[in-house]
């Protein structure tokens, strides 16, 4: 009788061992399944984690830079998966990441794919302050942003954070409302309603009132929401106290100081300026 229940309780441990064979590691970074979507040990594939990749850069000691943070990236998201109520290694790894990416940054800011590239690994990654410092390099080569087929795919948030820059290479508040439309553009159905949120940082009171008209007729369907519509309403109020010099009356519609690194066409400085012309 002792025989025969050893031999029956041996059997279902092979049994369960046999079901828990195909759930050895459902972690985040391992995605390990055999060709009939079975977990198995014996093919482990591990999944990428956000990743800096050079692209043509021919400085060689760059590329040493961009794996250690890569390992950091790595380090960072196998501290995370550990799930500690409280860890500290995790600031510290931050740390060293925004470091590392700021100086890369600093060094490859003329590469546009791999700015964009380190721009939005940061963001992935949660790298606050490489982000910002990415965001105002790509401010400062906005139009060949623009230019390139990545502005597109840009999120909401990365371009957000780039419009709100103090100093960008633009000639005015136009070309900044023109990029704007052209992002939502294109996938205007998903995007259209995104536009308050691009308009909250563009000066509109920083235009006369014919450039603003010419953003409405542009595309008047961006202006039917009420937000957008206060949004022109302000900067229509501001213009017009301006040109009566009272626009201190309504402060609170004035643009936030903006640098622009591209001159536009001179004018004539001799010309009193209206704002209605």
């Amino acid at each position: 009788m002792a025989k025969t229940f050893r031999r029956l309780l041996n059997n279902l441990t092979f049994c369960c061992a046999g079901r828990n064979k195909t759930t050895i590691d459902e972690s985040e970074y391992f995605n390990i399944k055999t060709v009939d979507k079975k977990t198995s040990k014996e093919q482990p594939t591990k999944t990428r984690h956000p990743q800096i990749t050079a692209f043509d850069l021919n400085n060689p000691f760059i590329i040493p830079e961009i794996e250690v943070i890569n390992s950091l990236i790595e380090d960072l998201y196998e501290e995370k998966e550990k799930e500690l109520v409280s860890n500290s290694r995790i600031p510290a790894i931050y740390k060293q990441i925004n470091i590392k990416m700021v100086e890369l940054i600093d060094l490859t800011s003329d590469n546009m794919e791999f700015l964009l590239n380190i721009y939005k690994t940061a963001n992935t990654v949660g790298a606050r302050r490489a982000f910002r410092s990415a965001a105002k390099a790509l401010a400062l080569h906005f139009n060949n942003l623009v230019a390139d087929k990545s502005f597109l795919n840009l999120s909401l948030n990365q371009l957000t954070t780039i419009l709100r820059q103090e100093k960008i290479a633009t000639k005015s508040e136009i070309d900044l409302f023109q990029a704007a439309v052209y992002w939502i553009n294109q996938d205007y159905s998903t995007r259209q309603h995104l536009a308050i949120d691009l308009f909250r940082f563009i000066n509109f009171s920083a235009l006369t009132m014919p450039e603003l008209m010419q953003c409405y007729s542009y595309q008047p369907n961006l202006f039917q929401s009420s937000e957008v519509d206060i949004i022109l309403r302000n900067a229509a109020t501001y213009i017009s106290l301006k040109y009566l010099n009272k626009e201190l009356t309504v402060f609170a519609f004035a643009p936030n100081p903006r640098e622009f690194t591209i001159r536009p066409e001179t004018s004539n400085p001799f010309e009193p300026v209206n704002p209605f012309d």
